[in-house]
Parts: C-alpha cells; structure tokens; sequence
C-alpha cells in the first residue's frame, strides 16, 4: 500500500502493454453482452481497430474494423444505424424543446441501436448554448443533411447585463444534438464507440490503404441513413487525398462537437501538415480577440493530475501551477 508506484513508461511500452491486453481480452471476451455499457467482442475488435489509427498501421484498422462492422451487421444494417428520416419531433411544434423520437424510442437511451459500446461523455458536450464555428456548420448540407435539422438550430444566444452594459450574442447557429429533454439528452452520446464511427474507421483505413471505392462505399451507405430519402450517392473523388479528406469531414459529421476522440484526431492530423485533411494549429476568436495554439503545444497535453504527482516526487515531474488545472 504503501509502496512508490514504479517509473514511468515509455510511450512504446504503454502502447506495448495496451495491446497486449486487447489481445488477451479478444480471446476470452464474450460474445454477445446484455447492455452496451459491457464490452463485447465486436467492441474489442472496434478498440483495435482505433487503437491502429494512432500506430497508423491502416492494413490493422481496416482488418479489425471490418471483422467488428461484418459480424455485427450480419443481421442488416437497420439493426445498427437509425434512419434519420424515421425520426420526429415531440411534441413536433417547438424544435427547441421537443424530444427526438425514433422508431425503438431508444435514440436517447444507452441501449440506443447506434451504440456498440457505452460510456459516458463529458457533461458539457454537445449541450445547447455551444457555438460551432462557422468552418464546422459549413460541412452540413443544410437542405439535405438530416443531421444538421436535428443538431444545428438557430436560438437566442446568450445575453447578461454586467455593470449597466449588455452583453448580447444575438441569434446564433447552436448544437442540440446532447441538449436534455426531460432529463435525456436528444440523441444519446458515447466516448465508446457507435457502430456508424466503426463503419468509418474501416472506410478510413480502406481510403489510406488505396481502396477507394470500398471506402466511398461505406461513406454512402452511413448518408443514406442522415440524408433526405432520394439523395444522390457521392461520386468517386479523383484522388486517394480526396477519398481520405471525405472520410474524415464525414467523420467530424458524426463525432459529438467537443468530444474527446476529436482531440484525439487533431493528435493525429498535426502529424500530416501537408495534407488537405492536415491541421498543426487551432485558432478561436472571441469578440475582437483570437486565440491560437500549436496543437502539439504544452496546452494540447493531458496532464498527469497534480493529486498524482504529488505523491510520485520520485518522477521529477513538477506540480502544474496553471490556474485551470
């Protein structure tokens, strides 16, 4: 109990010992589970699968992700993803208020069909009174998308009075898509993993494995799920970059806003700065201010918390004295 926890690792060894877990798991994990909050086989070939994004070994990633997507899409694909055509307002008069309901009245429930493995997600994300920026409204198709009728609604935006002066945002584009109704979020939301971010994982990894059209026909076969019945498919891109570039616009679509696994991918993007999909710096504006940061930055690390390092001095690692921490 009382022993000093031993050194750090290595970045190889920590990766090392994370797959042989996921290794060890996938021989002895079950199956079929009775709720999606327990990992079942299916989640542990979709961790694989992830945890290959970041070794960038995408013959892996598509190898596991194609394993977990056809064994769980063996009885269909309906089974697996909601079609957002099916879904309706309740009551249908006040966009705002109203609760999404789907055919299996699940959308908003842990055991909704889309969530292959449940966890939760940060209270803040995907609440109302989150503003997208404008480069994030501008992948929805607002006419066609069904995502951006249910996600993105227009709304007062906030207004306070501080000191005799107000402060008005005015009429803003907000994301609803976790905003509570009666205590539920509309749609529910997963840091685990949804069976629509699996069949995009294969579509990646088929993408930057040159497999084009079996990645574009993945990304079709998600729109025609979120886009209004009668939508057109996509058309082969030119260019393996393009097919890549498509596949993740479309998985930014579907990720929560403010989610952890898009931190996740800016990690990974900043390592190809020469490509379309590439990003090494994050810029917000506030008012008249801008605020940007390198993404492999001090500011874009997870800390090891101070309550950690306070009782592991033999690390060598000080204490962070930043005032958010």
């Amino acid at each position: 109990m009382n022993a000093k926890m031993p050194d750090l690792s290595t970045q190889e060894e920590v990766f090392t010992k994370v797959l042989n877990d996921l290794h060890i798991g996938l021989a002895h994990i079950p199956a079929v589970t009775n709720y999606p909050s327990r990992p079942n086989k299916v989640a542990t070939q979709a961790m694989l699968a992830y945890y290959h994004l970041f070794t960038r070994k995408y013959d892996s990633v598509a190898y596991y992700a194609n394993l977990a997507w056809t064994a769980a899409a063996a009885k269909g694909t309906d089974n697996l993803i909601y079609n957002f055509n099916s879904l309706t307002y309740a009551p249908p008069g006040n966009p705002l208020s109203s609760s999404i309901v789907s055919p299996d009245s699940k959308i908003n429930l842990p055991s909704s069909r889309e969530i292959l493995f449940f966890r939760a997600t940060d209270a803040n994300v995907g609440r109302a009174q989150s503003y997208p920026s404008d480069e994030f409204i501008s992948l929805f198709d607002a006419t066609k998308d069904l995502r951006y009728k249910f996600y993105l609604i227009t709304n007062a935006g906030y207004k306070t009075t501080y000191n005799g002066t107000v402060y008005d945002d005015g009429p803003r584009v907000q994301y609803y898509r976790g905003a509570l109704t009666n205590n539920l979020p509309r749609f529910q939301m997963t840091s685990g993993f949804t069976y629509p971010e699996l069949l995009l994982m294969r579509a990646e990894a088929y993408a930057r494995t040159n497999k084009t059209a079996e990645a574009m026909a993945d990304v079709n076969l998600l729109r025609r799920y979120r886009f209004v019945t009668g939508t057109p498919d996509l058309v082969q891109p030119a260019t393996q970059d393009e097919v890549i570039k498509l596949v993740l616009d479309e998985r930014r679509r579907e990720l929560p806003l403010g989610h952890i696994k898009r931190f996740m991918d800016l990690k990974r993007f900043c390592l190809e700065p020469d490509k379309p999909w590439g990003r090494t710096r994050i810029t917000h504006k506030l008012g008249s201010e801008t605020f940007e940061s390198a993404i492999d930055a001090p500011l874009f690390v997870l800390p090891i918390p101070n309550g950690v390092l306070k009782f592991n001095p033999q690390w060598g690692i000080p204490m962070d004295e930043r005032p958010f921490n």
